[in-house]
């Protein structure tokens, strides 16, 4: 919740001085998301408030949809603002053409949530480029690290009660979130790793991929499990894992079919609404 209210907080004192008359162009990757899905029922809410109007599109994670519209927005005289969730996270060279567009139209800019390149730095001087311009999101590695180390910590606390056949070895399954995220990927990379870390300074032993034969494909991507949305609360509808920290090393033998997971712990990379 702190991000995204942090998310809407940036946003709105972006465009405090937009004109009520004039709408902001708002592209989002895809309605489909469900935390996407708060954030722009909340933005909505918050620009009513201001008398400011939003025209969305839903990109439905096609690129060529998302640049479409914002070339169209452009083009509009009441368009006095864009908002951008990039579809191709990562993408700097497309990232860059439509900061172009829109940086030679005049118009004010923020983007939010999915990053516009591999490389801090290199994302940084987009934005650094245009003094009309913000980025809202997380540094996406520290993501992962925090991560690893909270698994970790619930590793070393509670050992004994996750090796569940006291075999002094705990294996895992890593479930991946949108494959294209760069903050999916570095997750889901850095999970394991800092996980480790804090289980070998514990004296512990490193977690282990469930499936020794399969060790070169340890994630399982966009895999879906009936009861682990969010907060653990069941959804039926076969969304990509998303789990609540305090539930993400529980064990969830059932929800993997002909995978003998008696002492497994499910590692769920998940976008974070906290």
């Amino acid at each position: 919740m702190k991000k995204l209210v942090a998310l809407l907080l940036s946003v709105m004192m972006c465009f405090a001085c937009v004109s009520a008359l004039a709408d902001t162009y708002v592209s989002w990757y895809t309605y489909g998301d469900v935390y996407l899905s708060s954030v722009r029922s909340e933005m909505e809410a918050d620009f009513a408030k201001l008398n400011l109007t939003i025209n969305g599109s839903d990109a439905n994670g096609n690129q060529q949809v998302q640049s479409d519209f914002i070339s169209t927005a452009l083009m509009n005289n009441d368009c006095e603002a864009i908002v951008v969730n990039l579809v191709e996270s990562g993408a700097i060279s497309t990232a860059q053409t439509i900061m172009n567009q829109i940086q030679a139209a005049g118009i004010p800019t923020v983007w939010f949530n999915r990053p516009v390149s591999t490389n801090n730095e290199e994302a940084a001087n987009l934005f650094l480029n245009n003094p009309a311009s913000a980025f809202v999101g997380t540094n996406f590695e520290d993501a992962g690290v925090m991560q690893g180390e909270l698994i970790g910590q619930y590793l070393v606390e509670h050992y004994n009660d996750i090796d569940l056949n006291g075999d002094g070895k705990i294996s895992y399954i890593m479930f991946k979130g949108d494959e294209a995220n760069q903050e999916a990927i570095a997750r889901t990379a850095l999970a394991v790793e800092y996980a480790n870390k804090a289980l070998v300074a514990a004296g512990k032993p490193e977690i282990e991929f469930y499936d020794a034969s399969n060790a070169n494909n340890q994630t399982l991507i966009d895999a879906p499990i009936a009861g682990c949305y969010m907060t653990g609360v069941g959804d039926s509808t076969g969304n990509t894992v998303k789990i609540d920290y305090a539930a993400i090393v529980t064990p969830l033998s059932s929800a993997v079919t002909g995978a003998t997971v008696a002492n497994v712990v499910f590692i769920v990379e998940w976008d974070t609404a906290a």
